[in-house]
């Protein structure tokens, strides 16, 4: 299977799981593709609906964009050192990290750096932005309820 054909299994997967827990209102948090495959299952499920999606290093791919009547509160969580967000949007990209949306309750957080407890200064790389220490720095966990 190619990246395009995993991510609709995904999707599909996804939307199966969601009817077997009842069609919960949800709340996401999605790292890199996973939050590609959280809007493709919308597209799949129009009755999908998400509260909050807190979107980490997503690739900004046209094939899956956010559905503002399925979403609550959409917040893309990104920086410009992350190369594997840039590299998996070719095709598709916005280019700099933002997300296509015009959600007009969407925010976009640029978070090139963070300090770690140590006091260093890191640049945030693609798997920075789901790290604990990363999150603390930047208080995100403000985006969850």
């Amino acid at each position: 299977l190619d990246l395009g054909d995993q991510r609709r299994l995904g999707a599909e997967q996804f939307v199966a799981w969601w009817h077997g827990m009842g069609r919960p209102l949800l709340d996401v948090v999605a790292h890199s593709h996973g939050g590609n495959l959280v809007m493709r299952a919308q597209a799949i499920e129009p009755s999908l609906q998400v509260r909050r999606l807190v979107l980490l290093g997503t690739p900004a791919r046209y094939e899956c964009p956010p559905v503002s009547r399925q979403i609550g509160q959409l917040s893309n969580v990104f920086s410009d050192n992350d190369t594997t967000q840039h590299l998996g949007s070719l095709g598709g990209q916005r280019g700099e990290g933002r997300t296509q949306s015009d959600h007009p309750q969407s925010g976009n957080l640029y978070r090139p750096t963070w300090q770690s407890p140590g006091g260093v200064v890191h640049r945030a790389g693609h798997s920075d932005l789901h790290e604990p220490d990363f999150w603390r720095a930047h208080r995100l966990e403000r985006l969850l309820p």
